[in-house]
């Protein structure tokens, strides 16, 4: 076991080392984890991060599919065809990386969600296909279960589809915008268990 404890970023790897494996439990609540990996390197996870800010950068495929519990994520330098897999327990803020960098652009399909809210703060432009959804989960009488577009941002695919899911509403503030090369699908009240609709 190891314990880092700082004030700052956490940095797993460089653009030299190999594959990046989070095995055990990352928990750092205040402060932020960048994870880079080389050149042909993919990070993946056999258990949950836990942490206020996720920074990824990777030309490699990222699978981060536990039930991690992020405030805020961005990833950055995939290589086409990576592809990112990212999935949060909770609410979740895709963000920009930071100085002035958005959360893109990258290659590859983006494939984000969480099961609650997620609000897109950042911009995200991808070569592959990017769906993004915001899952239902029992939170009457609130449903507050939305997938935010923030004012200002765009989120687009220059070569697939975007697929903007939510549970409850889809909420595309005044000046934001979602271009797809291919198909556009907007599904409010969308569910997991049935994969459609309502």
């Amino acid at each position: 076991m190891v314990t880092l404890t700082t004030t700052g970023f956490v940095q797993l790897g460089s653009n030299t080392a190999g594959a990046i494996s989070v095995t055990g439990h990352s928990r750092a609540p205040h402060h932020s984890l960048t994870s880079r990996s080389s050149t042909t390197g993919a990070i993946g996870q056999n258990n949950i991060i836990a942490v206020h800010q996720l920074r990824v950068t990777s030309p490699g495929p990222v699978a981060l599919d536990s039930d991690n519990v992020v405030d805020d994520f961005a990833a950055s330098g995939l290589a086409a065809g990576a592809g990112l897999i990212f999935h949060n327990a909770a609410a979740l803020q895709i963000a920009d990386r930071g100085r002035g960098q958005a959360a893109s652009p990258a290659a590859g399909d983006a494939d984000v969600s969480a099961t609650g809210p997620i609000t897109v703060a950042g911009l995200v432009v991808v070569d592959g296909d990017v769906v993004f959804t915001a899952e239902e989960s029992a939170d009457e009488p609130f449903c507050a279960n939305d997938l935010t577009v923030a004012s200002g941002v765009s989120v687009q695919s220059t070569g697939g589809s975007v697929a903007l899911n939510a549970g409850d509403d889809i909420i595309l503030e005044a000046g934001s915008m979602v271009i797809a090369a291919e198909d556009l699908e907007v599904n409010a009240g969308f569910t997991t268990s049935t994969n459609v609709a309502i």
